[in-house]
């Protein structure tokens, strides 16, 4: 895609071009329309969507694909309303109306996520999260389905009703907070704009398949060939997650292109194959979870893929994002947040930059599901725990192995997260004009496996697995840190030299500060091999590296043991390649946009991020 430069400046004169500079900030303040203003509204309203989701994440009728659906509705309908507030001098997502005089942006934004957030959660005749809250596969399933599948008899299908007074509440305070802005015609004018283009959002996403697709993780899955070797077959315990989602209507691009770049996309090696077999071999000696066995051990050292690090591990356990936490399309919208805080974006670019980021993700699902469902191909802790000799071409089988994170139920390939990742990272690399920024993310508290134990505000405190609790009240902070707490005193975060830590002792796992396994395979005693996840802080020196590479989103989901080489690889393309369409036919600007406040030395320019893919052979020989 070709660079991208904003629309030059019209001529001024020669005077006002020597007053300007001289009133600078004075001039802004004064002429900026209301959208070039503090992007509170929007940052507000995505901390309580990464709130939301958390509750309602771990549910069956929810998973990353529907979270970053409704990312999307959230965040373009915000978008469509500053846009509109400002003068539109971009086109909107998915809102016909044109530009509203008079309209205060900030009204508009939050009255735009109101409408589709109550759509989405609070109403029980269009939520499917009011309809189905409190229910287990116990109180949903008929009884056959039971007898075929009794693990389903604990999941939750929807979220508990604990977790619905708590997203309940996260809504309430939006309102609150639209509330507090007043009764002026400005306010009333915006909100009757976001209003408008809330329900624009919601009627567009009625016709896209959306809600069947959630309901379709309700229908067990019974793939085509089940039981036989390459074949994924969902785990006892839980459905297969969202199967058709492949089949929902893309937001940023037709069906057609996204049709295109799956079928680009070259599927996996064939099953018997000596790269197939190579892959399952990498990722069984890279993404343990425990000691490998000495002959395992030692082809593992011949072949060149050593076990995981500790760097690696902690990254794997940091992009773990599982039911429970805001899942990796939340993960990447709190990423933007950042950056676009860290940029000081206004109100109008920091709505462009989120929704650019939630249709590039949604698509980006699509896509995925899409190419998972067509191939059906097997995890591979069922490759490697397969001892029948599906293929002369490997040669470890090892019945006990076990991943460093827990196996989500769906396919390999391809893998979710690089694919959301590569999706958000370009997007939002072309959104504030460069690629090179640094900043950190801190992940969530979660279990990695086992049953968690949640304070009063709803917060993991605890794991429970085996019998054994590991609780998080006795941590503390390591080299100095200063505590953050709960409202019950636990430790919940530690900040060292303004950046935001992982905590330690207390039960939480300590991978990052040990490696999981010594360089020869066996197990490191020091490694407690916790299930509780305490939160964990990664730095990134560009956009792009936290997508990519062995530290990054890509090959987390291979040393953390879930996924294929070729399965991150290709996922990795597949959003990049999204990401790079909607980036370059979304939102695009129609006139001059308001001018932005000069932070950081210079205005923003518009630059199409450009990834060379990383080859399968130097991703082998880097393992």
């Amino acid at each position: 895609m070709a660079c991208r430069r904003p629309i030059s400046s019209r001529n001024r004169g020669w005077l006002q071009d020597l007053i300007i500079p001289l009133l600078g900030a004075i001039w802004l303040l004064a002429l900026a329309p209301a959208s070039i203003a503090r992007a509170d509204a929007i940052t507000d309203v995505n901390n309580a969507i990464i709130n939301i989701i958390q509750n309602t994440s771990a549910s069956l009728i929810d998973g990353p694909p529907e979270v970053a659906n409704e990312i999307n509705m959230v965040d373009s309908a915000m978008f469509n309303a500053v846009n509109a507030a400002s003068g539109s001098p971009y086109a909107s997502a998915n809102y016909a109306g044109g530009a509203v005089a008079g309209a205060d942006a900030n009204a508009a934004a939050l009255q735009a996520a109101v409408t589709v957030m109550t759509n989405l959660y609070v109403n029980p005749s269009t939520s499917l999260y009011q309809q189905f809250a409190g229910k287990t596969g116990a109180s949903y399933f008929s009884s056959s389905i039971l007898a075929a599948h009794p693990g389903y008899a604990p999941d939750l299908v929807g979220p508990t009703t604990t977790q619905m007074t708590a997203v309940l509440a996260d809504v309430a305070n939006i309102s609150t907070e639209l509330s507090a802005l007043g009764n002026s015609s400005a306010i009333t004018t915006g909100i009757a704009l976001g209003t408008a283009t809330g329900n624009a959002a919601i009627t567009a996403n009625n016709g896209s398949g959306a809600q069947a697709g959630m309901l379709a993780t309700l229908t067990p899955f019974t793939p085509p060939n089940a039981g036989q070797p390459g074949v994924y077959v969902p785990p006892g315990g839980r459905p297969a997650l969202q199967p058709t989602w492949g089949s929902v209507v893309p937001v940023g691009m037709t069906s057609a292109t996204l049709t295109a770049l799956e079928q680009s996309i070259p599927g996996p090696q064939p099953l018997t194959s000596a790269t197939y077999g190579n892959e399952v071999l990498q990722t069984e000696c890279e993404g343990a979870g425990t000691a490998l066995p000495k002959n395992i051990e030692t082809i593992c050292t011949a072949a060149g893929f050593p076990p995981e690090g500790a760097a690696e591990a902690s990254a794997a356990l940091f992009w773990n994002d599982p039911g429970g936490t805001a899942q990796p399309p939340g993960h990447w919208l709190g990423i933007a947040d950042t950056v676009a805080t860290d940029q000081g974006l206004s109100l109008l670019q920091t709505a462009r930059a989120t929704a650019l980021v939630g249709i590039a993700m949604e698509d980006a699902g699509i896509g995925a599901w899409e190419v998972k469902y067509h191939y059906n191909a097997w995890r591979p802790i069922t490759a490697i725990q397969d001892c029948n000799a599906w293929s002369p071409n490997f040669s470890t089988c090892d019945a006990t192995w076990s991943s460093l994170i827990a196996t989500p139920p769906h396919p390999d390939y391809l893998a979710g997260h690089p694919a959301f990742s590569g999706a958000a990272a370009t997007a939002l690399a072309d959104a504030i004009g460069t690629n090179g920024v640094t900043f950190t993310s801190t992940s969530q508290t979660y279990c990695n496996g086992g049953n968690p134990t949640l304070d009063s505000d709803g917060n993991i405190i605890a794991c429970t697995l085996n019998s054994i609790t590991h609780s998080i009240s006795g941590a503390s902070c390591a080299g100095g840190g200063t505590a953050t707490y709960d409202s019950d005193g636990n430790v919940i975060g530690c900040t060292l030299g303004g950046i935001a830590e992982s905590v330690t002792g207390g039960g939480c796992n300590n991978a990052g500060s040990e490696p999981v396994l010594n360089p020869d395979g066996s197990a490191n005693a020091l490694y407690n091999a916790s299930p509780l996840i305490c939160p964990i802080a990664e730095t990134f020196d560009s956009i792009s590296q936290a997508s990519g590479g062995f530290l990054g989103a890509e090959f987390s989901r291979v040393v953390g043991g879930i996924h294929t080489p070729d399965a991150v690889i290709d996922a990795l393309t597949l959003g990049d390649n999204i990401g790079t369409i909607v980036a370059g036919e979304d939102l695009e600007a129609v006139s001059e946009p308001p001018m932005a406040p000069v932070l950081g030395g210079s205005l923003l320019v518009f630059a199409a991020l450009r990834r060379r893919r990383r080859s399968r052979t130097q991703a082998g020989a880097a393992g």
